[in-house]
């Protein structure tokens, strides 16, 4: 399957990506708190989900969402996180998608140039049930 290179233009839902971190008390009861790491507008790519002849769904993944790069001091945000923990949420929606796999993309078919490379992220999710 070919998609066409993604745009700014294309970014049009605001997201939030949190982190949860899990932790223990003083008394050991296990606490889970969440840490907002980005709010920013997001491309929502609905992955082609069919049924095989036995009603099985095979996927990898239900969603990915397009962010752009954020580079401070070279380095973005997202990946000193190594997504682990990560989860979006999308603006006025109650549902959550968990992160469980990141790629870097440009902006151009075929080989990125220098002034494109590692543009945007694809943010590979799964709609937590």
């Amino acid at each position: 399957m070919v998609t066409k290179p993604i745009e700014i233009g294309d970014l049009n839902i605001r997201i939030k990506i949190y982190q949860e971190i899990k932790s223990l008390s003083g008394d050991g009861v296990p606490i889970t708190s969440k840490k907002q790491i980005r709010e920013c507008f997001a491309a929502h790519l609905l992955s082609d989900i069919s049924q095989d002849e036995e009603g099985k769904i095979r996927a990898v993944y239900t969603d990915a969402f397009v962010i752009r790069r954020n580079k401070t001091n070279g380095q973005d945000d997202i990946l000193l996180k190594n997504n682990i923990g990560l989860y979006i949420q999308k603006e006025n929606d109650p549902s959550f998608y968990d992160v469980f796999n990141m790629q870097v993309e440009g902006r151009t078919k075929g080989v990125p140039t220098r002034a494109d490379q590692n543009y945007f992220f694809r943010l590979n999710t799964v709609l937590r049930e």
